[in-house]
């Protein structure tokens, strides 16, 4: 059985191959949803801790983006500015990940299709938080999965 590499080990994204973003989306999309069921059978008050890390590759693109800047975004989104999120929340390779996410969105159907079914199922998992208090809502938001989430759904033209 082999084993994922820890972060010590895994390559940087841009050394990955083009299939590194595919791959953390599915997985992405199957540990939500079975952290969805976990909590929803254990009826836990989700608000507590924020969602763990998916993996290395998580990780690498919540680095890309910085936290203040996504914070302030968020903020003035929820206020109602559509102009709120740009290219600026992003730091170090966070750009140009950006533009290439956002360029095989439009480009590959299958891509495409993936990350519109991570940023449903982010959705739906933030929608149930919905009677929460505003600060749990934004810790999730600003959580690895909710920076993920924020690249995706910017990428993806939702956020605007």
């Amino acid at each position: 059985m082999p084993t994922r590499p820890t972060r010590a080990t895994a390559p940087p994204p841009a050394e990955r191959g083009p299939g590194w973003l595919s791959d953390l989306l599915a997985r992405a999309s199957n540990e939500e949803a079975q952290e969805d069921a976990k909590e929803d059978a254990k009826k836990k008050a989700r608000s507590q801790s924020p969602a763990k890390p998916l993996d290395p590759i998580s990780l690498d693109v919540a680095r890309m983006i910085d936290q203040e800047a996504a914070a302030d975004a968020w903020q003035r989104y929820r206020r109602g500015d559509t102009q709120a999120f740009s290219p600026k929340i992003y730091v170090g390779r966070g750009q140009q990940t950006f533009e290439e996410v956002r360029r095989r969105y439009r480009s590959d159907p299958e891509f495409h299709n993936t990350v519109d079914r991570y940023v449903q199922e982010f959705e739906k998992i933030l929608a149930q938080r919905d009677n929460q208090d505003e600060n749990a809502q934004r810790d999730y938001l600003l959580s690895d999965t909710g920076k993920v989430y924020t690249m995706l759904a910017h990428a993806a033209g939702r956020l605007s």
